[in-house]
């Protein structure tokens, strides 16, 4: 595995979108295939999500918890990050791979490949995870009144956002859909954005609700 290659490829998410989508067509030249050969950048995003999840683990269990309790609440969060992180990309990258298939005006031969789709999820959890990190960092701070919890929703909506915001400028890369406006794949970013409206009103904050999953108190 190429991790410098990958690590570099991550930063492009962020930073050169252009750049970013170059390269997938670069490679769809060399190598006849869309889907990168290198698992690297999924097992990136991997250890970042089991970091993220064994840090929210600890970060939400009791105060109270024993040295063996911190160490059960780390190794159980790491391991829930890793299966949130392959769950979520299989079932988003089904979902990715069904739109593409019927987005495009002009299907390319053999269709969208599936891992292509993976590696957009891949591509997806790199600003995701980092706002997730940010989050983790501000948490005593959100965990204070409305108004943190309305933040809370704020970085819930923002991640959700850049995820598939990170998902549509990767699917553009591809012929059926090059030169066009953002596509139907921004569209749960968009629902997000009205649950997290939803939620502050209601007083609800859905990216401490969805953190709290890693929690496991022993």
């Amino acid at each position: 595995m190429d991790l410098d290659l990958a690590a570099w490829h991550m930063t492009l998410v962020l930073g050169s979108v252009r750049l970013s989508q170059k390269l997938s067509k670069l490679h769809r030249e060399h190598s006849g295939a869309w889907a990168r050969e290198d698992p690297a950048m999924a097992f990136l995003c991997m250890c970042a999500a089991s970091v993220v999840g064994a840090s929210y683990s600890v970060a939400l269990s009791p105060a109270s918890l024993s040295l063996g309790g911190v160490l059960a609440s780390l190794a159980w969060g790491g391991l829930l990050g890793v299966l949130w992180f392959v769950a979520s990309g299989v079932a988003c990258a089904s979902a990715v791979w069904w739109a593409l298939e019927h987005l495009g005006r002009d299907r390319p031969a053999g269709g969208v490949e599936w891992a292509f789709c993976f590696d957009l999820h891949c591509k997806g959890c790199v600003p995701l995870l980092l706002v997730a990190a940010a989050h983790l960092l501000l948490l005593p701070v959100m965990a204070a009144g409305w108004a943190g919890g309305a933040a809370s929703n704020c970085f819930f909506a923002l991640a959700v956002l850049l995820y598939w915001g990170a998902v549509d400028v990767g699917a553009r890369a591809l012929p059926q859909l090059e030169g066009r406006g953002p596509t139907s794949l921004l569209l749960p970013g968009a629902v997000a954005l009205v649950a997290a409206v939803v939620a502050s009103l209601a007083g609800a904050d859905l990216m401490l609700e969805a953190a709290s999953a890693f929690a496991v108190s022993f």
